[in-house]
């Protein structure tokens, strides 16, 4: 039963490595440099590492905000963005889905399909080895879910769906942005209050 528990616990940790950028960004580029040599695939190589910069760069504030000011929402113990769920859901449905390029229709949404099981998977394990709440491996889901699902349908022609899909996680992001800045101003409110209270 113990080795079985240690055998599980490994297994995660090895999973949870396959979300981190140092094994994704340079994956990512190497796909898009793909893309470019097919002229019908730069434009969406193009867009695709656009959107990633942006994920990658709202992740990352949202850690400093957390850092920072205190910025974040305690009921649901989310701290910031987890960076290896947003880099997996971004980046492995279309590394997959480019690796299955010469294969049928089929074949190449099924890829695509696996892309995004093993990005659910990393965003479990995350939970699992104690490195993030479920609502911080939630959010890397939407924020790299988004730029997967937009650069997908950006290849389809699908541009209603793509401002769709943005507009509503940016909607999202904003909400949650600005519900922890106010608690962190309500929580400096209260402080202050109680100093000036006993002084």
């Amino acid at each position: 039963m113990f080795a079985s528990t240690i055998g599980s616990l490994h297994f995660w940790h090895l999973l949870t490595r396959l979300g981190e950028a140092q094994i994704l960004l340079p994956a990512a580029l190497l796909a898009a440099l793909v893309m470019l040599r097919h002229p019908d695939a730069r434009p969406l190589a193009v867009w695709w590492m656009a959107l990633l910069g942006v994920a990658a760069l709202v992740t990352t504030a949202s850690k400093v905000a957390f850092i920072g000011w205190g910025i974040g929402w305690p009921e649901l113990n989310f701290t910031g963005i987890s960076g290896h769920a947003m880099f997996a859901s971004a980046v492995y449905p279309l590394l997959l889905g480019t690796l299955a390029s010469n294969a049928p229709s089929w074949g190449r949404h099924l890829a695509i399909v696996a892309g995004y099981a093993l990005a659910i998977l990393i965003a479990g394990s995350r939970v699992v080895v104690g490195a993030h709440s479920v609502s911080e491996v939630l959010a890397g889901l939407l924020v790299g879910g988004t730029v997967s699902v937009a650069a997908l349908a950006w290849a389809r022609g699908d541009t209603s769906k793509i401002l769709f899909v943005i507009s509503g996680v940016l909607t999202v992001c904003f909400s949650l942005g600005v519900r922890g800045a106010m608690r962190r101003r309500d929580r400096t409110r209260l402080r202050n209050w109680h100093l000036s209270a006993f002084n």
